[in-house]
């Protein structure tokens, strides 16, 4: 497990290369689906294709080189939605005031976002994460905190195995 069990509210704490303790907290999955499927994938073109009885039949093209771009590119943004939703989401800790963190970013003219989650991804982005690792470490805790536990899992096959010890009684013969 890449989070560490913390003693405060918070179920993980990651520390990041500079020192930074960070609170991770899980993020739904099913909101990741649907943050994926905000960016629909792009459709192979098709092309017709003889066959061998000299019939016509239409195949898509999944070794076009426009399609395998778009594929690409569709894929990469994808990814950089789920990536900036499970910083946003999942780190539990916030900002702090602005003075603190923003004057260096404002030295080069990078702008503060009013949108208090933009903001929030900014400073993951530019303050917490300073080395390439940190995203990763980030990231795992993110997804190590969405995962059952072993308690959990235990607990649901228990019940699995009450549900079918309950249905083989229910099916036995009465003699």
């Amino acid at each position: 497990m890449t989070g560490e069990k913390s003693v405060n509210d918070n179920p993980y704490v990651v520390i990041l290369s500079n020192g930074a303790q960070v609170n991770i907290k899980p993020v739904p999955p099913y909101l990741l689906d649907k943050i994926r499927a905000t960016v629909p994938l792009p459709k192979p073109p098709m092309m017709e294709i003889e066959t061998a009885w000299g019939g016509m039949e239409e195949w898509a093209n999944e070794n076009d080189a426009g399609y395998k771009k778009a594929l690409e590119l569709a894929e990469e943004k994808q990814a950089a939605k789920l990536w900036e939703a499970e910083f946003i989401l999942g780190v539990a800790d916030e900002p702090p005031p602005d003075a603190e963190w923003t004057a260096l970013l404002k030295m080069f003219d990078i702008e503060i976002p009013e949108d208090p989650k933009q903001k929030k991804l900014l400073w993951i982005e530019t303050t917490l994460i300073v080395k390439g690792v940190d995203a990763w470490k980030l990231l795992n805790a993110i997804r190590d905190a969405a995962r059952p536990t072993g308690e959990e899992i235990s607990e649901l096959a228990e019940s699995f195995r009450g549900s079918l010890q309950w249905l083989q009684a229910a099916t036995q013969k009465v003699e």
